[in-house]
């Protein structure tokens, strides 16, 4: 749910006099038809107004639409702008028309899809240069939009270059990039409590077939075998308090979907985040894992189990080898999305990443061996905790009095799409 006034949000672009992006500009439809634009936008807003849960990928694509109409660097010239922003919020449209259905958006008409593009004056002249917001697996959409060449997406994409996966926005003001910075510099200070924090649910009965969440449970297998000496399949409850201990700290991992975890009181899983130097994110049912945006704000490292997806090692995965899901194709910011390093996000330098077993996935033991390794070397922990606070104003959206004015997920989006009209995908 917005934790954020609607009032709040941005209304015009005064933070800043000028684009910071030199030699680029945008286009925003204004004048589409009501049922592709303030319909649904309208729709969020009452839910918003009456504390309804609004999903994540929903707020994202709205806090979209709002940036591009209130950044500095709109243009009203479509001739010379860059790229013609189309502000149709295609899977909110998806997600609030009756009959929902969970794949390609069937509830939505061809028909429909056809008059958008014909709403758009300048689509025929300017197709390759239209952008196009859809906050959500392509598995999941219309393929009117998902064949378009430039879209802002949720991962996992089909590797095209011109497909920008971003991340999910949080809605509490404490993740705005003002908050978010004297959050993460006063969590640098602090003697965390755990060592590690895990919370999930190992348990989804509407998956068919291999469910990629089996993982969690291997996990929590291991914790309870490993680390609390409890039998995996025995009677005896597991202790979730603080009697147990991982490198010299307490740790919690629970798993929701366990049957002998019984009651375990309500907790702040965002503070526990805080409080916790490690946090491992086990595989869920889709290939990139809105947790990892989750720990990342609020200054934990996080860890997880990597696969090599191809005999040349050259594609990675944090899900499983089934899928192959890259890592590329699945979070925001990566090289093969941009085609320039210099705008790259290096996982690398801060993410812990543990090797899958090919011969035996029910062995996770190498993830207790890697949490190790950096947990007893004081010098690299902290130099992966500085490189990850580098980066945390990049998993946020600026809104409010914080809207275009800091360097945050909205404005490293824009640098990538002025790299990429300088790429062959752009028209000449």
């Amino acid at each position: 749910m917005f934790e954020l006034p609607v009032e709040d949000w941005p209304k015009s672009n005064n933070n800043e006099t000028r684009c910071p992006i030199e030699g680029f500009s945008f286009y925003v439809y204004d004048e589409l038809p009501s049922n592709f634009t303030s319909d649904i936008e309208d729709f969020i807003c009452i839910r918003v107004q009456q504390r309804q849960v609004v999903p994540e990928n929903v707020a994202t694509e709205w806090a979209l639409v709002q940036l591009f109409r209130t950044s500095p660097c709109r243009t009203m010239d479509p001739h010379n702008a860059t790229f013609l922003v189309v502000p149709y919020m295609h899977w909110s449209h998806c997600h609030f028309t009756e009959g929902i259905s969970q794949l390609d958006c069937r509830q939505i008409s061809d028909g429909e899809m056809n008059a958008l593009h014909a709403a758009l004056p300048y689509y025929p002249q300017h197709k390759l240069k239209h952008l196009y917001i859809q906050v959500q697996s392509d598995a999941m959409l219309k393929r009117a939009i998902t064949a378009q060449t430039w879209r802002l997406v949720a991962g996992p994409t089909d590797g095209r270059l011109g497909s920008i996966v971003l991340p999910i926005f949080h809605d509490e003001p404490m993740y705005q990039p003002s908050m978010l910075h004297q959050q993460l510099n006063d969590l640098e200070h602090q003697n965390r409590q755990y060592s590690f924090v895990a919370f999930y649910n190992s348990v989804n009965r509407r998956m068919s077939g291999l469910k990629p969440r089996r993982f969690r449970r291997y996990f929590s297998r291991t914790v309870k075998s490993d680390l609390m000496n409890i039998p995996v399949d025995g009677e005896t409850p597991a202790d979730y308090s603080n009697n147990y201990t991982f490198c010299g700290k307490p740790f919690l991992a629970v798993d929701w979907g366990d049957k002998q975890l019984g009651k375990y009181p309500q907790v702040d899983f965002m503070q526990k985040y805080r409080e916790s130097i490690l946090c491992p994110v086990l595989p869920g049912d889709s290939c990139w894992q809105r947790r990892i945006f989750d720990v990342i704000r609020n200054g934990c490292l996080p860890v997880v189990l990597e696969w090599q997806l191809d005999a040349n090692n050259n594609r990675r995965g944090w899900h499983t080898v089934q899928t192959a899901c890259s890592i590329e194709e699945s979070y925001p910011f990566l090289a093969r999305q941009n085609k320039d390093e210099t705008l790259s996000i290096d996982y690398d330098s801060f993410v812990i990443t543990a090797p899958g077993n090919p011969q035996d996935e029910t062995n996770v033991t190498s993830i207790f061996e890697a949490m190790k390794r950096v947990l007893n070397n004081p010098q690299e922990l902290a130099r992966r905790q500085t490189k990850m606070k580098e980066y945390a104003t990049l998993f946020t959206f600026g809104l409010g009095v914080d809207a275009h004015k800091y360097d945050d997920a909205f404005r490293h989006t824009l640098r990538i799409l002025h790299a990429h009209s300088k790429s062959s995908l752009y028209p000449a």
